[in-house]
Parts: structure tokens; sequence; C-alpha cells
């Protein structure tokens, strides 16, 4: 009797930790999917890291329109006013790992505002101001709140 009690406990845990992996599988799948369509999120160090990769990508266009500024004295109205002189790049096709993800740009006459997707919905934005960047800001459009990111890129 106690051996079939104790295989009866032993095929238990067994079936237990089956259904434990499926669900951590499954945790680890819609983690990644959350991912890929969300892009990296600050809670960790590794999406952190990786929202400063793609802020980082931006330099040659922050570079860009603060030579166009300083030349025009405002901010270009379209990121097409860069291309070709200040920024030769072809906007239609950028290419992967570029600073392509940048979704516009908000201007007046002393600062703007630029976007940068880092997933499906979820932007990068900072606001710029003669005096330099402000600071990025992470909002992942989905109702949560935006988190202030600890990093500048001049």
């Amino acid at each position: 009797m106690k051996r079939k009690v104790r295989r009866s406990i032993i095929g238990l845990v067994v079936v237990l930790l089956g259904f434990l992996a499926m669900y951590k599988g499954a945790v680890l799948l819609l983690n990644a999917y959350a991912v890929r369509t969300q892009g990296p999120r600050p809670e960790t160090p590794e999406g952190l890291q990786a929202l400063k990769r793609i802020a980082f990508t931006s330099k040659p266009l922050i570079a860009a329109l603060n030579r166009y500024r300083s030349e025009h004295k405002s901010y270009p109205k379209e990121l097409s006013d860069l291309v070709p002189r200040y920024l030769p790049v072809d906007l239609e096709r950028p290419r992967a790992g570029t600073w392509a993800g940048c979704r516009d740009i908000y201007e007046s006459s002393d600062s703007y505002m630029l976007e940068i997707a880092t997933g499906y919905d979820a932007l990068l934005w900072c606001n710029f101001n003669a005096g330099g960047p402000e600071g990025w800001i992470y909002d992942p459009r989905t109702g949560e709140e935006r988190k202030s990111l600890n990093f500048v890129v001049k």
C-alpha cells in the first residue's frame, strides 16, 4: 500500500511539474510577444539599455536639427527639410537600426519635440530647447503612466 501511495504522489508531482513548466513557457512566450509588439520597457535593466540604444540612434538627427537651427534661427517644419544638406539619408527608405523610427518632430521657433517609435505603439520622446535636451520620456500608450528616463542624448 505504501508503495502505491508513493507512486501516486510521485505521479502527481510529475504532473504538477509538467503544468508548471507549461505555464512558465506560456509566460515567456507572452512576454516575448509583448516585447516584440510594444518594444522594450524600462522596468528591467535590459529594457532600459535597449531604450537608451534607441534614443542614442537619434544623435545624427539631433545634430542635423541643431545645425539647421543655427543657420535658419528656427527648427525645420518637416524632417524632409533636413535632407540632403544636414542629413544625407533617404527618408523614404530608412535603414534598420538608425533613427528611422522617428515618427515626427513638433517644432516651435525655440524648441522641438522628437518622437521615436520603440514598438507597435510605444514611444520615446524628448523636448529640446536652446539649452539642450530636457530628458527622455517613455510612453507605452497603453493607458499606463509615462516614465521619465534618466539619460540624455546630446
